[in-house]
């Protein structure tokens, strides 16, 4: 029974990745690239996963090659637009020439993402799905459970580990990877058990990734407006520009303090909420 909801998840895991795939080759809408980028990243985690549950009997890598390139050129479309949503909240003198400079940026990346999406191999994934279901067929709830929790456990203390870090290296990033990763996790042991991980935790977990992605954002942008700083006003004194980047980074600031308190309060001061099954 237990073998059957992990697979049929999978199976279904791939079914939306390669529905939005489909969508975003047609229109490479925001939410398309968006929810594409999502299911890989899900699947990445199941990958990572069943690697882990398997004892390396199966290997992730092989996967991740076939999604590394498609994920990363989907990400700079990705960034583009989201650059473009949220200059356009603001009334600055610099926008519309800020606007032209992401939309040639967006509109090389729509043609390389095209070019790569093309040439994505449906049939690999496919042979590669084949023996991966051969591999996980066998495995039990209380394996994957068990085994799941204890990979669980390690992201977390890779989380820890960073939060240490954050205020000299700015590493929230890949606090957000790791937690994106438990998260899908919990949903995976919850499929199978749905005691196996405190909703309010897991509750808890994914707001706090979903902080961090807001921060993110601003990161971005940031970084972008200094690229375009650098490449258009290099003999100029860009004050006024200099000045909004400021401010940008202001906001950027104040969501990263508030991240770092409910880190300290939710993880660093907390257990994982996790209870194995028993049979």
């Amino acid at each position: 029974m237990g073998k059957s909801r992990l697979i049929q998840y999978y199976t279904d895991l791939q079914t939306s990745f390669t529905q939005y795939f489909k969508k975003a080759q047609e229109r490479q809408g925001v939410e398309d690239i968006h929810q594409l980028r999502v299911y890989v990243k899900k699947l990445r985690t199941m990958w990572t996963l069943l690697e882990w549950v398997s004892h390396d009997d199966f290997s992730k890598k092989e996967h991740f090659a076939l999604v590394s390139e498609l994920f990363a050129d989907a990400g700079v479309v990705r960034e583009a637009q989201l650059n473009l949503a949220m200059i356009s909240k603001y009334n600055s003198a610099h926008g519309p020439s800020y606007t032209k400079y992401i939309a040639k940026i967006q509109r090389q990346a729509e043609g390389k993402l095209l070019e790569e999406m093309e040439a994505f191999d449906f049939k690999r994934l496919r042979t590669l799905d084949n023996a991966l279901m051969m591999k996980i067929n066998g495995l039990s709830d209380k394996t994957v459970l068990k085994e799941s929790g204890t990979l669980m456990l390690r992201e977390m203390d890779k989380v820890n580990r960073l939060v240490d870090e954050l205020h000299h290296n700015q590493k929230l990033h890949k606090v957000r990877t790791h937690l994106k990763k438990v998260t899908e996790m919990a949903v995976i042991m919850n499929l199978l058990d749905t005691r196996a991980v405190e909703e309010e935790w897991q509750s808890r977990i994914r707001s706090l990734g979903q902080r961090i992605g807001k921060w993110h954002d601003y990161a971005v942008l940031v970084a972008s407006l200094k690229n375009f700083t650098e490449q258009r006003h290099r003999k100029k004194d860009p004050r006024r520009l200099k000045e909004f980047i400021r401010h940008i980074e202001h906001h950027k600031q104040a969501k990263q303090k508030k991240i770092h308190d409910l880190l300290d309060r939710y993880v660093t001061q907390s257990h994982i909420q996790v209870i194995l099954s028993q049979n």
